[in-house]
């Protein structure tokens, strides 16, 4: 499929944090690594549905057939027929983009008021 890298939507950390593993608050786990690939089966919702456009009108996502996504995702179940590849999705470690942003918002005064 060319897709050149396939890694289809794992989720590699791009970050530069040292070596010890400690994190700096700005680093949120962005990974933009092959993209996304989002399987269909089947009758599903994926096997139905068309990615909208996106703003500059280029089409954002590729079908691809049983052969293509199993080249990509080999592991994936033998039902699939099909998929969506998104090749310039990217991801976030939802944890420490929310981590990131309190502490950016605690930095400005923000307080949070928990309870009732």
């Amino acid at each position: 499929n060319g897709n050149g890298n396939r890694n289809g939507n794992s989720n590699g950390n791009n970050n530069s944090g040292n070596s010890n593993g400690d994190l700096q608050p700005w680093e949120v786990g962005y990974a933009a690594n092959g993209g996304f690939l989002a399987p269909a089966f089947a009758g599903d919702s994926v096997a139905t549905w068309s990615p909208p456009l996106s703003d500059d009108g280029r089409e954002n996502a590729i079908w691809l057939d049983e052969v293509q996504v199993h080249e990509m995702e080999p592991a994936l179940h033998k039902d699939v027929i099909g998929g969506w590849w998104f090749p310039e999705d990217a991801s976030v470690d939802a944890r420490r983009l929310t981590c990131a942003l309190r502490a950016a918002c605690v930095e400005r005064g923000v307080q949070f008021l928990h309870g009732n």
